[in-house]
């Protein structure tokens, strides 16, 4: 499921279908329409990844006893954990956007917000775990908020 399919499903839900076409076309169409949907997908991901299901990834680290979360491959949340190689766990300690661990080779497992993705990327949750019409829903409310259609964001943050 790309951010693309989400959002042609997200334009039929508004009821907005020349622009769910034109994304759907790959149309240059409507952009600017397109990328406030797109936006609003975005916007939809990071909700529910912060609030309900981040997702998880382990980054290695070697030599540093003070790690910036800015040096991580992906937005820290939350550090899970840090094993060793031996995956023994290991003392560590986090303040404010910094990770203080051992200066051996470690593996932090840490959960993290998902980036903006284009139209093309694929979505980091499959329909299994999160349905595109929900994250569709999701999307159509934050979308009518920045339309000032508060009460369509409302019926839409009920579905």
């Amino acid at each position: 499921m790309t951010i693309g399919d989400i959002a042609v499903t997200t334009a039929k839900l508004l009821g907005i279908y020349d622009v769910a076409r034109a994304i759907e076309n790959g149309e240059e169409d409507y952009a600017e329409e397109r990328e406030k949907i797109i936006c609003a997908v975005n916007r939809t991901i990071r909700s529910v990844a912060v609030k309900y299901l981040p997702p998880e990834t382990e980054q290695t680290f070697e030599g540093k006893n003070a790690v910036d979360f800015a040096a991580f491959s992906q937005i820290p949340i939350s550090i899970r954990a840090v094993t060793g190689v031996d995956g023994k766990s290991k003392k560590y300690a986090v303040r404010g956007q910094t990770l203080f661990i051992p200066t051996e080779k470690v593996v932090v497992r840490y959960r993290f917000l998902p980036p903006f993705m284009a139209q093309n990327d694929t979505c980091s949750f499959t329909e299994s775990v999160v349905p595109r019409e929900v994250l569709a829903a999701g999307a159509a409310a934050e979308y009518s908020i920045t339309e000032g259609r508060y009460e369509d964001a409302d019926f839409w943050s009920d579905y």
